[in-house]
């Protein structure tokens, strides 16, 4: 390989981080902690920055060009955006970019020395806690037990019973031994889940939660209405109500317990959210219309980054890493 090809080569990876971490911040997903890892990329070279102002440049062209067009209602056959992307070299940084005209442009004004930058909430207080990756589980007295999957928040309620718990956020696997003095209760958004014996799988996420029945029965209740929920059937329900009772997989939905995730037809924005609770860093798909595809897998907890390896396969995903764990997919 000779210098002049070895130099091209670096300079197309330096390019597609630049272009990688303008779409992140062009996206609005990006936090204080995206902005002060990009300072730092900046900040490692003259190339680095000449790379990254070259794509903020190109974002800013094709935005534009996209606006004019949309105000125009013209197609792109030989105008600006065709112009100034016409060269074969530059299809790759077509592919990222052009993602630009259908994403938020929220966080833009960061590349320009804005403050436009969207912030993770903090954590709520909670007795019991598991990281990304983590695994515990907690006797409640009386044989009853709950386990709690990744990143998953939970306290005791004494005041409701030895059997009673809260949970906050995250997804547990609650056992009630038919004896006992008093009922097993979680807490869970707007609703109360009731056994008296059975096993039951919650979770709670983004103010929605699930219950399924194991075994056994459980009754659940938002104000003063209750609805009984048998083996093999869930229900769904948040600040509104309650949703419809399914019959769903069991297989999926306590698969977390034996180390594995598994998905049938499921979008891909879900299985990048899911995903992302069991590694480090954040995952940004820059690409709208990769989202709403649907995909199958079983992924190992320990390994969840083979699903780049078959969105690459499936759909021809590009897929760009960054300092921080930060994926980019376009």
């Amino acid at each position: 390989m000779t210098e002049r090809t070895t130099q091209l080569k670096a300079d197309d990876a330096l390019s597609r981080e630049a272009d990688a971490w303008v779409m992140l911040v062009a996206s609005g997903a990006a936090t204080r902690g995206d902005a002060k890892a990009l300072e730092e990329w900046r900040a490692r070279s003259a190339a680095h920055e000449a790379a990254f102002r070259e794509a903020s440049r190109l974002y800013r062209a094709i935005r534009i060009a996209g606006e004019r067009m949309r105000a125009d209602e013209v197609q792109p056959t030989g105008g600006f955006l065709e112009r100034t992307l016409a060269a074969p070299a530059a299809m790759p940084r077509r592919q990222l970019l052009q993602g630009a005209m259908a994403a938020s442009a929220a966080g833009i004004g960061v590349l320009f020395g804005g403050q436009s930058l969207g912030l993770w909430g903090g954590e709520q207080s909670a007795q019991f806690v598991t990281r990304k990756g983590e695994q515990k589980v907690v006797q409640l007295g009386d044989g009853a037990r709950i386990e709690l999957n990744t990143d998953t928040r939970l306290s005791r309620r004494p005041d409701l019973g030895e059997r009673s718990v809260e949970l906050f956020g995250g997804e547990v696997m609650l056992t009630v031994p038919h004896r006992g003095r008093a009922p097993a209760v979680v807490l869970a958004g707007a609703g109360r889940t009731v056994s008296n014996g059975g096993r039951i799988a919650l979770r709670c996420r983004d103010d929605s939660v699930s219950v399924t029945c194991l075994a056994g029965a459980v009754a659940v209740q938002i104000g003063g209405v209750e609805r009984g929920v048998l083996p093999g059937q869930q229900l769904r329900y948040d600040d509104r109500g309650f949703g419809e009772i399914a019959s769903v997989d069991l297989e999926m939905v306590t698969a977390w317990r034996n180390g594995t995730l598994v998905f049938r037809r499921a979008r891909v924005d879900e299985v990048i959210d899911e995903i992302g609770r069991y590694r480090d860093g954040r995952i940004v798909i820059a690409n709208p219309s990769l989202a709403g595809r649907r995909i199958d897998g079983t992924f190992h907890m320990r390994n969840v980054d083979q699903i780049f390896d078959q969105l690459k396969s499936v759909y021809g995903t590009s897929v760009t890493h960054l300092p921080g764990g930060l994926v980019l997919l376009t």
